[in-house]
């Protein structure tokens, strides 16, 4: 998957034309627009897909409107979301639904993990660590993640307090333990766009597709400016990103 990714995060669909500030179809609608004016072929949607509880009806819905463009997609859980439901309605190999999935193209070592129950069990911390000591390409010396829930802290404290990811530290600990490897982890969840490096650990937050967030708020704040997507080149000498911001969504 060398070449340029979308990332779209946190959609939260809800199938009624009555949702919150604006109908959560035609945010997602907008948002896959902007994406298919770039020519970018390759879509990831870190998370999210379902606003509150999860059903067939809005996968299904998701995977035909999907489908009216062109690209090659990948579905990740996130809390909001039923992997088991996911992988129902996407069951070919092309939406990777499993608790822990890698693929590997041009020596890009791309990993995905399910964090729907707000942490990484311990057997797939395990087989993370196994993985990238004896599977990953020693060819490349980054490797990127994507998961819903960020694994740094972002001094974010609405979120952080109630709804961050259970068991970080262990992750953290694991990456940190390769310290001449560089993990980049794409991530959601807090409904803000934001951007932090630790040590060998890059997490990029990435902005929503529905209901953005003023980051230096006290308390809930609606940000009319934060809606949109993320751009992120791969290249064998490195990588950049682009947060793409679409305020006529507000």
């Amino acid at each position: 998957m060398e070449g340029s990714i979308a990332i779209i995060n946190d959609i939260h669909i809800e199938l009624s034309k009555n949702a919150i500030l604006d109908n959560t179809q035609s945010h997602f609608v907008r948002i896959l627009d902007s994406i298919a004016k770039e020519n970018i072929k390759n879509l990831i949607i870190n998370g999210d897909l379902c606003k509150d509880k999860p059903s067939i009806e809005i996968y299904q819905w998701i995977k035909e409107t999907l489908e009216q463009y062109p690209f090659n997609y990948y579905i990740i859980a996130g809390n909001h979301d039923k992997t088991k439901m996911i992988h129902q309605c996407f069951p070919y190999k092309n939406a990777l639904t499993k608790d822990i999935d890698f693929i590997e193209t041009l020596h890009t070592n791309i990993l995905f993990l399910d964090t729907s129950s707000s942490q990484i069990n311990e057997l797939h911390l395990n087989f993370l660590d196994y993985y990238i000591s004896n599977i990953a390409s020693p060819k490349n010396k980054i490797i990127y993640i994507f998961m819903h829930h960020p694994i740094l802290d972002f001094n974010f404290e609405i979120m952080e307090k109630e709804y961050q990811i259970r068991n970080k530290s262990k992750m953290i600990s694991i990456l940190e333990k390769y310290s001449s490897i560089k993990f980049i982890v794409f991530s959601g969840h807090y409904h803000i766009h934001s951007h932090k490096i630790q040590k060998n650990i890059e997490n990029i937050v990435c902005p929503p597709c529905f209901f953005p967030l003023e980051k230096n708020s006290t308390k809930v704040a609606y940000n009319p400016n934060g809606s949109g997507w993320t751009k992120l080149d791969i290249k064998k000498t490195g990588f950049n990103f682009q947060f793409i911001f679409i305020p006529s969504l507000a």
